[in-house]
């Protein structure tokens, strides 16, 4: 068994049985201030069983509605998950306080199965459920708060077939992760995944001598209205992040210490959706300190597309103000650097688009390899995929997952698919600096024939000279001259580059086209 990833699926899992809660409550405008203090004032005229009986019903109703959404939102395009559900085995209840067991079971996609085999069937984790609703939680206006806390029992460790070591090892994992459930009277929920402060000391059998790791802990809380928990798996909540200091330690010294970090943001009704950190701080062996002043996350139009059983949304990723110290006497400064992505239905097939870039503030390029002369100010690249089909988006995100899957075979299938499809790649990038701007444009399109005459299927490898049949590609690369002249590189430049680059307007040029199998270059036939 391998340990590692059977800690990380089994938390992951637990953690999505959080509600799968990502979105904004203040949004949601399910209940106004007067309605909320109507619902307090009924709630305090519960006492005993009728606040235990309220307790119950809100508990089995926000696990029936949890259910609900895990179900939509996990389909079988995900290689990590098929699917997730919780079940109550039995309901103790008390009249201040009550007790539930719980089994949640797990059902993993491909990609895990691949990597460990015991888990090619579902398993189950038990849980056990302290709920107090108190008479003095009532005044609060709270109907009940619930911790849940997970167990390796004598099923799960003959399932897995896990050694006492292993077994141990597992329990230890899960003894520090907790959730914890606020019912409030007003209909909200709070719900906090945590894990708890861990310190791990070499005791011969976990880590290499004198090797210690130390983490105050971490808390993710969403705040949320359970009347919004339906069908569709995009509804409004509140999110906050707060994570403890962590820590490396070998043999009496510090090597690794990550600095507290907090976050917050919401995800609003219509899918938009906001994250944003403070600063983070990571200290390397050396002394040396990667610093961001902060992250951003930024979505837009989130939603659930049945087809593909999978997200689609318009989200980027910003880091801001990042400093990273190269030695003693050099540090990189970036004012941002960003990644976007965007996925949007197109009849039955769908569009993608991956962005990303950097904005320099320090002269890398010198630091880095030693050009001078020419500072770069900015750089982008874009790729938009058009007309890809559910089925591709599929392999390529399980792809993403174990790349172990890509061979021969792996590849034709998505040629085979691209053509029937005409799938098209459009790539841009841009480097702006002091002298000028670079770009690059390159086209990429699937050519339908190849569907038709099925070349690609009686290639006997991908380096067989039909693969180029399958395309069309052109390609246009301009460099102002002024930038090889500013790093002096110019003449090797043009004496290295003789016969591929032509000089046009100011620009080096170079302008290649592939149709039909036949290619040109700068307007020349290109033998191939």
């Amino acid at each position: 068994m391998k340990k590692t990833l059977l800690c990380a699926a089994l938390i992951a899992a637990l953690s999505a049985c959080d509600n799968n809660s990502k979105n904004d409550s203040n949004n949601s405008g399910s209940s106004t201030p007067a309605v909320q203090q109507e619902q307090k004032a009924a709630l305090k005229a519960l006492t005993g069983a009728a606040q235990a009986e309220a307790a119950e019903s809100r508990f089995k109703d926000l696990n029936a509605r949890t259910n609900q959404i895990l179900a939509a939102s996990l389909g079988k395009a995900n290689p990590i998950f098929k699917s997730l559900k919780s079940e109550f085995l039995s309901y103790q209840r008390g009249e201040q306080s009550s007790s539930a067991d719980t089994n949640i079971t797990i059902e993993f996609g491909d990609v895990l199965i691949a990597e460990e085999e015991s888990l090619s069937s579902p398993i189950t984790v038990s849980a056990k459920n302290s709920i107090d609703h108190s008479d003095a939680l009532a005044e609060q206006g709270i109907v009940a708060k619930i911790t849940s806390t997970f167990i390796v029992d004598d099923a799960l460790k003959a399932r897995l077939e896990l050694s006492d070591k292993e077994s141990a090892h597992v329990a230890k994992i899960l003894d520090h992760l907790e959730l914890n459930t606020v019912l409030f009277a007003d209909n909200k929920v709070e719900q906090t995944i945590g894990i708890k402060p861990v310190a791990l000391v070499e005791d011969g059998t976990e880590f290499h001598d004198g090797t210690e790791f130390h983490y105050d802990g971490l808390s993710y809380t969403t705040t949320f209205l359970q009347e919004d928990l339906k069908d569709n798996p995009v509804y409004p909540a509140d999110i906050q992040l707060q994570s403890g200091i962590l820590r490396f330690v070998e043999n009496g010294v510090e090597q690794i210490k990550l600095e507290p970090i907090s976050g917050s943001g919401n995800i609003s009704a219509n899918g938009d959706m906001n994250f944003k950190t403070g600063a983070i701080h990571l200290t390397t062996p050396d002394g040396v300190t990667l610093h961001i002043g902060n992250t951003e996350i930024l979505g837009e139009k989130l939603s659930l597309d049945s087809q593909f059983s999978q997200y689609l949304v318009k989200i980027d990723y910003r880091l801001n103000d990042i400093k990273i110290p190269s030695d003693e006497t050099h540090t990189f400064e970036f004012k941002q650097a960003y990644l976007g992505t965007n996925t949007v239905k197109n009849g039955d097939l769908y569009n993608a688009q991956i962005s990303a870039g950097i904005e320099p503030i320090t002269d890398f390029l010198k630091d880095l390899a030693g050009i001078s002369g020419v500072k770069i100010n900015k750089s982008t690249l874009t790729m938009d995929f058009n007309n890809i089909s559910a089925d591709t988006l599929e392999k390529l995100q399980a792809a993403g997952y174990d790349d172990s899957i890509i061979d021969e075979a792996f590849l034709q299938s998505l040629i085979d698919n691209a053509a029937q499809n005409q799938t098209e790649l459009h790539i841009n990038a841009a480097v702006e600096t002091e002298a000028g701007t670079a770009t690059a444009k390159i086209d990429i399109k699937a050519v339908a024939a190849a569907a038709d005459n099925g070349s690609h299927k009686n290639r006997s490898s991908m380096s067989d000279e039909s693969f180029l049949q399958d395309f069309d590609i052109e390609a246009l690369v301009r460099v102002p001259e002024a930038i090889p002249q500013a790093t002096g590189m110019a003449a090797m430049m043009e004496m290295q580059a003789k016969g591929f680059l032509k000089k046009e307007d100011g620009h080096y040029v170079l302008d290649f086209s592939l149709k039909n199998g036949k290619a040109t270059l700068n307007g020349q036939a290109l033998p191939l």
